[in-house]
């Protein structure tokens, strides 16, 4: 893939068909989760993406990032101390609850501790707005990561904006590709008691083009499946 902004529906149909051979070819798992991470960076058009992975601890730790900045040490606890499902972090809540989040304004946000955020922002100069994050879930139901994608740009004039639902869509979708190939050694992520569907139809059917060959087959099944769910 070139690193040319995908500013168009083949762009991104055609990166999402390159990232799907990319990942079912690639063997180094280190090289992998770099690849998984940057593959969504571009396909999003953001500025900034963090990848976690579940430890055999219940945790998720940091594991890469797309900026040069060292990763942190700490590790998020999936469960508090009396084993109840810890929801005060968007990664953790979305682990847990197998769901995206999608956050339009950090600083506006209220339902999760984003200190950390906040934290870095100040530490580092950086301004983190929008975010989205979305947990990687196999088609099992294991979680063995989340990935976290910031500050989505405008392809025309660079402004920060939200991220997109039809961008999220296929972000999902490259999240339950790359979820297959991922070596994790830790214990299943256990849900807390079900909510109601969650999941759109736009995003199961975002989630059928990873298994499909070729591009041809791809346009096919989004003309005739997911049409109104492609919207940028």
């Amino acid at each position: 893939m070139t690193s040319a902004t995908l500013t168009t529906t083949q762009d991104r149909l055609n990166a999402l068909v390159e990232i799907g051979i990319l990942l079912s070819s690639e063997r180094d798992q280190q090289r992998l989760v770099s690849h998984i991470l940057m593959s969504g960076k571009r396909l999003s058009n953001c500025d900034a993406a963090t990848l976690y992975l579940v430890t055999e601890r219940k945790t998720l730790r940091f594991a890469v990032r797309s900026r040069d900045d060292k990763l942190p040490a700490q590790e998020l606890p999936l469960y508090d101390a009396n084993g109840q499902p810890n929801e005060r972090y968007v990664s953790t809540y979305a682990a847990l609850r197998k769901h995206t989040v999608n956050i339009e304004d950090v600083y506006s946000e209220t339902r999760f501790d984003l200190a950390g955020t906040r934290s870095f922002d100040a530490a580092t100069g950086y301004r983190t707005v929008s975010m989205v994050t979305i947990p990687m879930v196999r088609r099992n139901g294991d979680v063995v990561g989340v990935l976290q994608f910031m500050n989505a740009m405008d392809p025309g004039d660079g402004r920060i904006v939200p991220f997109a639902n039809g961008i999220v869509d296929l972000l999902e979708a490259m999240a339950s590709q790359a979820a297959e190939p991922l070596e994790f050694s830790s214990t299943t992520v256990t849900q807390p008691p079900p909510l109601p569907s969650i999941t759109s139809p736009c995003a199961r059917a975002a989630t059928g083009i990873v298994r499909l060959t070729s591009l041809s087959s791809i346009t096919s099944f989004f003309n005739a499946s997911s049409v109104s769910c492609v919207v940028w």
